[in-house]
């Protein structure tokens, strides 16, 4: 159950594909998500330098989520 919680954190906030094909980030941002603004700023304003640094963000904000349930889900136990 631990494994697969932690899985549906991590796809929650990677979830491009489903918000790109039915708004690609919305009519004035309204369902722009983090993956969306990354992959907008990399390959669509041909910033890369903000791509990186949002992917950066995105991955340390992911893993510092992950930790954070593992170590509450164990104190539980």
């Amino acid at each position: 159950m631990n494994v697969v919680i932690s899985l549906v954190i991590i796809y929650g906030f990677k979830s491009f594909g489903i918000v790109w094909i039915m708004t690609m980030g919305g009519p004035f941002y309204k369902s722009e998500l983090l993956a969306t603004y990354i992959y907008k700023a990399a390959f669509i304003a041909n910033k890369v330098s903000y791509g990186s640094a949002g992917a950066v963000l995105l991955a340390l904000l992911v893993v510092v989520l992950t930790i954070l349930f593992n170590s509450t889900r164990e104190k539980g136990d």
